[in-house]
């Protein structure tokens, strides 16, 4: 193969924005209907300036599909589906909604690059952190660790929680009550188990992860018990901060929950410990569990595994 070789401004950075018609080229190789104005580069930035053509002979681009909505989507926000994402993004001193599809990225001649007008980039700091949400967008979509069927019907089917309004405002003032139930009811009187866990995740303050064992790891017959135990991490700097909450407030919570999960018995105290503490070694045999796709604020959820 001939060397190629082509100089790109430094300039161009991951998360960079062309328009669609910029060159004839741009949409050469794309497999759908391009109708959008605006694409967004995804390929990382080491790559997108690679100046031989022969190493990267493509960069990648998604379409940015406006909407005319005035909120992000909670189902299509914050990696909840790992199909579509909503992100908020302003161009022309106007700020839109725009949506994501995963199935519409496409490839791009590199040497286009250098014939194209950059228009703006995503900034690196903006209060949706958007940077790192579409990055974490495609890192669920390759790293999702399948579970059980059986371990999902008990989880998110079976099982839902009744919470009664009128005996937690009887005890309330008498006790401290660390229970998951008093807590889901101001979100909605019945929910499920998956649904109840995002809902203790969200209000654990200090948490990078879930880490979650099954035994055993595999389909199991119904009415028969998965065993599990659970890994919380939280980052480092905060771990201190974290436990104390933890103690007090969040293991209370996720021992409450697992009682009253058919099918699923808790196997151990549920661990909190550092990032900087957990080895490769301590994740061999767990799993992380996925509840970025959950939404306990709504009844319905997008489940990126259907």
């Amino acid at each position: 193969m001939s060397a190629e070789r082509q100089t790109f401004s430094k300039d161009w950075e991951q998360f960079s924005i062309i328009r669609t018609d910029a060159h004839k080229q741009i949409t050469e190789h794309a497999h759908t209907n391009i109708e959008t104005e605006y694409l967004l580069i995804v390929t990382q930035t080491c790559d997108l300036v690679e100046s031989d053509l022969n190493k990267e002979p493509f960069f990648e681009v998604i379409p940015l599909n406006p909407t005319n909505k005035k909120t992000i989507d909670s189902n299509v926000g914050s990696t909840k589906s790992t199909r579509l994402l909503q992100i908020e993004i302003t161009l022309k001193q106007e700020s839109v909604i725009y949506e994501l599809n995963m199935h519409q990225r496409f490839w791009v001649n590199h040497g286009v690059l250098a014939r194209i007008v950059l228009i703006d980039s995503i900034p690196y700091e903006d209060k949706h952190e958007t940077r790192s949400l579409i990055k974490q967008w495609f890192i669920n979509r390759y790293t999702r660790a399948a579970k059980p069927d059986q371990f999902d019907k008990y989880f998110s089917i079976n099982t839902t929680y009744k919470y009664n309004m009128h005996q937690y405002e009887e005890n309330k003032q008498k006790v401290k009550i660390p229970n998951i139930n008093a807590k889901l009811s101001h979100i909605t009187k019945m929910m499920k188990p998956a649904k109840a866990l995002a809902y203790v995740l969200d209000q654990m303050t200090y948490v990078n992860n879930i880490y979650i064992m099954i035994d055993p790891y595999s389909e199991i017959e119904e009415g028969e018990d998965y065993y599990i135990n659970l890994l919380i991490t939280s980052p480092a700097r905060e771990h201190s901060e974290g436990i104390i909450i933890w103690k007090e407030r969040d293991k209370p919570n996720l021992i409450e929950l697992f009682k009253e999960t058919k099918g699923i018995i808790l196997d151990n105290t549920p661990q909190y410990e550092s990032d900087s503490e957990v080895t490769l070694g301590d994740l061999k045999k767990y799993i992380r569990y996925n509840y970025d796709f959950l939404s306990y604020k709504s009844v319905d959820h997008v489940n990126p595994d259907k």
